[in-house]
């Protein structure tokens, strides 16, 4: 690449400008102005702000960055062996255990720092968390409080029993399922299975998720779950029912990336569950579990299909390894054919020299809001697989009325598909006076935008339903209340106002 490159790439805009102040921040460290080095430092900067925790030299291995203008060479990225060579040679890369800005490892990844020693952080943790298991406990005992609190609905492996056995046993467990799967009642469940099992009065449980919002829904299903699970009221008083946002389990340190609870100060817990994992990042994951005690055990629950975190990391899609089928090793197949009572047939085996995470895994396979033969249940597994033909051939052609696709190709056409069921959706919400039934009702319908702004966005879509539900006189002008308020506005809180219990989400 040549040396005038650097000047041109700092224009051509395809980097923020903490992309570029980061590139040459790289370069102080070498009186060589390489552009071989400033790409690199630009590019992992890029990747890290769009969701990635490192930079791929061999995916990205002399292929066109991008065209540049007519009589220009296009500017590509070096080859990846020529890169790495750079790379080691330079004072501000450093191999793994090394304190540089950068780190370059075995595998032609490069990280910011920060995010190699998070990975290191949570991938130790979670290793020394997933081997063996904890106390013994008595089969008889576990077999019969595992079918009073998961009572068969059919034939088949219970896959809620399977995960229970597993948060039981293991220091570290994960639970992952689709919409409809029983996360939510599992969790009840399982909270219950081990203040019976462990035959603990009390137990130090923390429930936690990645948003208010998130936090919001786990405490009022939890409440709910548990009143219907068949054991005493003793043990349903110990399944909490507050649920905290992570950042306020931990507690921020104001003005800094710390948490007040951390490796040196442990959460007084003796069980954490995390809901929504889906949407916790690398970062807030590793300090998550930093701050969790050794011997207390560690729920995460979500889906892994679904909400990937908004900073960098997947953590939950990466631990369940996405489409890989799972199973478990014949030494840990033991104790769940013995506690659950389903035979070893029933699961995949795995090899014995296979990593121990294999066994604190457990995928929700039932769904218990539509069949997996159901249309709903047809396109979400074609999606899910990447399959975008078959995807678009169920969505233009459903099996059922459940699932409907309609062209449109103009806000005028949008007005006309969304008015009528708008008016359905909407319009029993804003007569009911009763304000926790008005959002019962106002929750049963749901319209959701893949764009924010545009004719087609949120804020697009939000004026439409007002201007439909003003022309059928439910939404009415409040003489107390100026415009654009009016009785049963719906709000989102965007900002935690902890006076009044009211959190973003």
């Amino acid at each position: 690449m040549k040396k005038n490159t650097i000047t041109y790439l700092n224009n051509t805009g395809i980097f923020s400008e903490i992309d570029i102040h980061f590139a040459r921040f790289i370069l102080r460290f070498s009186v060589d102005q390489d552009p071989d080095i400033f790409l690199a430092a630009a590019l992992v900067s890029r990747s890290t702000a769009s969701g990635d925790i490192c930079l791929n030299l061999d995916s990205m291995s002399e292929t066109v960055l991008f065209e540049e203008p007519a009589g220009r060479d296009p500017v590509f990225c070096p080859p990846a062996v020529k890169w790495r060579q750079k790379l080691k040679a330079h004072t501000a890369v450093g191999k793994p255990g090394d304190r540089c800005p950068l780190i370059l490892d075995d595998h032609n990844r490069l990280y910011l720092y920060r995010y190699w020693e998070y990975e290191k952080k949570l991938s130790s943790a979670i290793r020394n968390r997933a081997a063996g298991e904890l106390a013994d406990f008595k089969p008889g005992k576990v077999k019969a409080c595992l079918d009073r609190l998961f009572p068969a609905v059919d034939e088949g492996v219970d896959w809620q029993k399977v995960a229970a056995v597993i948060a039981l046993l293991k220091r570290f467990s994960v639970i992952t399922g689709g919409p409809g799967s029983g996360k939510t009642h599992a969790i009840a469940g399982i909270l219950a299975f081990i203040l019976e099992c462990t035959a603990r009065s009390k137990l130090n449980i923390c429930l936690t998720a990645p948003t208010g919002k998130a936090a919001a829904r786990l405490g009022e299903s939890i409440l709910q779950a548990r009143e219907h699970l068949n054991c005493s009221r003793p043990v349903k008083d110990g399944i909490p029912g507050d649920v905290f946002t992570i950042h306020r389990l931990l507690r921020p340190i104001t003005g800094t990336p710390y948490f007040r609870y951390n490796s040196d100060n442990l959460l007084a817990a003796d069980v954490v569950v995390v809901d929504e994992a889906s949407m916790v990042d690398l970062a807030l994951m590793s300090k998550l579990l930093q701050a969790v005690a050794p011997d207390a055990r560690l729920l995460i629950v979500g889906d892994k299909d679904q909400l990937a975190s908004v900073e960098a990391g997947s953590v939950l899609g990466d631990i369940c390894d996405r489409q890989v089928i799972h199973g478990f090793s014949k030494a840990f197949l033991k104790p769940i054919e013995k506690f659950s009572g389903t035979a070893m047939e029933y699961f995949a085996q795995m090899p014995e020299n296979g990593s121990a995470l294999q066994d604190c895994i457990c995928v929700l396979q039932k769904n218990y809001r539509f069949s997996s033969q159901s249309g709903i249940g047809a396109i979400s597994r074609a999606i899910n697989l990447g399959d975008i033909e078959k995807s678009m051939a169920l969505l233009k052609n459903p099996s059922e009325t459940a699932v409907e696709w309609a062209e449109i190709s103009t806000p005028n056409n949008l007005s006309r598909q969304l008015a009528q069921m708008i008016i359905d959706g909407y319009g029993k919400y804003l007569t009911i006076k009763d304000p926790v039934l008005a959002m019962d009702a106002f929750n049963k319908f749901k319209i959701l935008c893949a764009l924010k702004i545009g004719p087609f966005g949120v804020k697009a879509v939000n004026n439409l339903a007002e201007e439909v539900l003003r022309r059928e006189n439910l939404i009415l002008n409040d003489p107390l209340a100026s415009y654009p308020w009016y009785k049963g506005r719906p709000v989102l809180i965007t900002r935690n106002d902890y006076n009044l219990g009211l959190f973003n989400g």
